[in-house]
């Protein structure tokens, strides 16, 4: 490994929102359909728009769309308008559990510090959270770490007061003072963090709990093979050069998120990308380790009512997309 977010009832999907229009536009289809993939904004979905950037993925054939949270990234898969999603562990069994059938495909990072918690110079300690407004998104995997962040305190989501905030209003509000403390994510963790927030919990604390995966229409597996392929492949020669080249990796990337490189760089420093033998080992066998790891996720998830109902995990992680052949040279 090389050391280097993010929804809810299928219900709250139904309207298309504005800044998704056009998303379902009919592309280019030679040989295969277009393929259409959605992600928020974060540092583990970099490579893909990495690829993108040196010309490694044909846009004619892949259209990357950036969406302003997985919410709506998970409301285009549901609509039809996109065949693939960037999702963390939580996110996709709890759309797993609102009957989309969707399978994992690809590993694309683990949280090791990129998902915390951070709080004001006067909150010492988690326990000091009793009482206090909390920013945090509507998500499953903010619910979740500030869930796992109070269980540790003792206390309970009754115990503070939530402040619902998606990811494009956690600066401004940290800065107006609306709020005493916040779940948030990189890049945006960081940069609260530098106007002096304390870091109280974060996803180190939790062993393989924040995984990012693709998640894939299970249909678009035979349908959109050889754009997955090319895709999945793709993001593995980013990764190789991501390695070599970090400066020139965080250089563009800051470019595109309009944060400085060195921003950019100590975000991927809070997240392990695993390559290609390590992806195989996590999504290969039934069960899969990371099957074992989704079962556990999914036990802490039922007892703290963030999932309705148990979910059928027998056929929800593949590996047959993974490269097999060598990859390109990068340079």
């Amino acid at each position: 490994m090389v050391n280097v977010g993010r929804r809810r009832s299928l219900a709250a999907w139904a309207v298309p929102m504005a800044w998704a229009a056009g998303v379902g536009l009919s592309g280019c289809e030679r040989r295969e359909p277009l393929l259409r993939i959605a992600t928020s904004v974060w540092i583990g979905y970099e490579s893909l728009y990495l690829a993108q950037a040196r010309g490694w993925i044909d846009r004619s054939r892949v259209r990357l769309i950036e969406a302003p949270s997985s919410t709506d990234a998970l409301h285009l898969l549901a609509s039809g308008n996109v065949e693939a999603v960037g999702l963390t562990l939580d996110e996709l069994l709890s759309a797993r559990a609102d009957q989309l059938d969707i399978v994992a495909v690809l590993v694309f990072d683990e949280s090791h510090g990129g998902d915390g918690l951070l709080a004001r110079a006067d909150i010492t300690g988690l326990p000091g959270l009793a009482g206090r407004r909390i920013g945090v998104e509507r998500s499953a995997v903010g619910a979740f770490l500030l869930h796992e962040a109070l269980t540790r305190a003792g206390l309970g989501t009754m115990d503070v007061i939530p402040v619902y905030l998606r990811i494009d209003q956690h600066l401004d509000a940290w800065r107006s003072g609306r709020i005493d403390a916040i779940v948030s994510y990189e890049p945006v963790l960081s940069q609260i963090e530098a106007l002096g927030a304390r870091r109280l919990f974060d996803s180190r604390g939790l062993t393989s709990a924040i995984v990012d995966v693709l998640a894939v229409q299970r249909a678009a597996i035979r349908t959109h093979r050889q754009g997955l392929l090319n895709l999945i492949r793709q993001h593995f020669r980013v990764r190789s050069w991501m390695a070599a080249e970090p400066a020139a990796a965080a250089e563009i990337s800051g470019r595109r998120l309009r944060l400085p490189a060195a921003d950019v760089e100590r975000a991927l420093a809070q997240v392990i990308l695993p390559d290609i033998a390590e992806n195989r080992r996590l999504l290969k066998g039934r069960p899969s380790p990371l099957q074992h790891s989704a079962e556990a996720l999914e036990r802490v998830l039922l007892g703290a009512r963030l999932l309705e109902h148990m979910v059928v995990m027998d056929d929800l992680f593949d590996d047959s997309l993974l490269p097999v052949e060598p990859l390109e040279p990068w340079s």
